[in-house]
Order: structure tokens, then sequence, then C-alpha cells
């Protein structure tokens, strides 16, 4: 049955029922309502071709992940450009300055790597909500790290809009959570079906 042919089933997804989930410290838990919006993740398989006089025949290859973007207002109060600047110190970024081998070369000669960058991510995860604001669906970004960060671009005298801040990530897959609404937020349950964690389904009952 289409879904637009009865009022009873369920809302189609729509793009403006989303809420943005960063785990990380140095964001804090006000991306949600800074949040202005994101791209949902891009996969693409690479193919590989054989040639046999003038047909060519394509065999799938290894699985890659755009880059995924978040745009954020930025507000004086919480500080998100602030944040963000603290959270790529965090990922290993320290300003140049004189080392003083009394202390030790280790901490001062800090540069950014996957561990620490990880780490102060923590987690970047994507929910499509229904109009109960009840989740249906959760994309979840594994190891991410911060790619890029605009800190808003170009100030103009004719210009009276909002300030944003814009971060990029890179990641190594994503998985992917449905969810069966009950009554409210409390009652969901992650819905049964492919696991794209282990790539299995559930045993039959």
């Amino acid at each position: 049955m289409p879904f637009w042919s009865d009022a009873k089933v369920a809302d189609p997804k729509r793009s403006h029922r989303w809420l943005i989930e960063i785990g990380s410290a140095f964001i804090g838990s006000n991306i949600s309502y800074i949040a202005k919006g994101v791209n949902r993740p891009k996969m693409t398989i690479a193919s590989t071709d054989h040639k046999f006089l003038n047909h060519t025949f394509y065999y799938p290859g290894g699985v890659t992940f755009d880059t995924v973007t978040v745009k954020l207002v930025d507000p004086a109060n919480p500080h998100a450009t602030e944040q963000l600047y603290d959270l790529i110190q965090a990922s290993g970024y320290k300003l140049p300055g004189f080392i003083d081998d009394s202390v030790g070369v280790g901490p001062q000669a800090l540069t950014i790597g996957k561990r620490m960058a990880t780490t102060a991510v923590a987690n970047v995860k994507i929910h499509m909500l229904n109009s109960l604001g009840e989740k249906i669906e959760t994309m979840e970004l594994h190891n991410p790290w911060i790619t890029s960060i605009d800190f808003g671009g170009e100030l103009a005298y004719d210009q009276e809009g909002l300030m944003e801040v814009s971060m990029e990530f890179k990641f190594d897959w994503v998985s992917l959570k449905t969810y069966t609404p009950g009554n409210g937020p409390e009652e969901q349950t992650a819905a049964t079906g492919f696991n794209s964690e282990t790539g299995e389904k559930p045993a039959a009952e």
C-alpha cells in the first residue's frame, strides 16, 4: 500500500525532522539546538574492469565514504567557535612555540594523531525523527575525526545573517539502526533485521 494512500500509515521521513549527536566533551549537549544542517553519509563502491575485444566487464571493489559536513549557528553562548577550537587542540594541534628542553620535548612536539582525534570527537550520530519526536533511524559514524573547520567565511557590513561555523568529518564506516516507535521516545525498541555492524540477520524464532 502506498504511504500516501492511508493517513494511518506512518509518515515518510522528512528532511527537517532530525537531530545530530556528537559525544565530544568539548562540544557538549548544545549541539542539537545550534545545528543548522548536516549531509547524510554517501557510500561509493569502487570498481575494476576487464577488457576483452570491444567489451568491458566490471567487478565491484572496496567501499569508501565521503566526508560528512555539519553546519552550526555560532551564538555567543554557547561559543561554537571556541568549542571547535578546543576540540581541534584536543585532537593534537598545538600552537608553535619555543621548545624548552628542561620540561622535555614530548609534550611540546605534540601533533595530531588518529587516536587523539577520534577520542576528542568521541562519536557522531544522525537521528531521524517522526512527528511525535521519536527516533525512527540512527546512522552512526565510526572513528570520526575532524578534517576541516570553517569559522564563518567572509564578514560584510551589508549582511545581517547569523554567523555560522562548519566542520567536516572523515570516518571509517557507518552503522544503521532502525526503531519501532511506541507511545513515546522512552518506549522505542530497535527493530529486527539486518545488523550492519555484524553483517548478520537475527535467528528465526
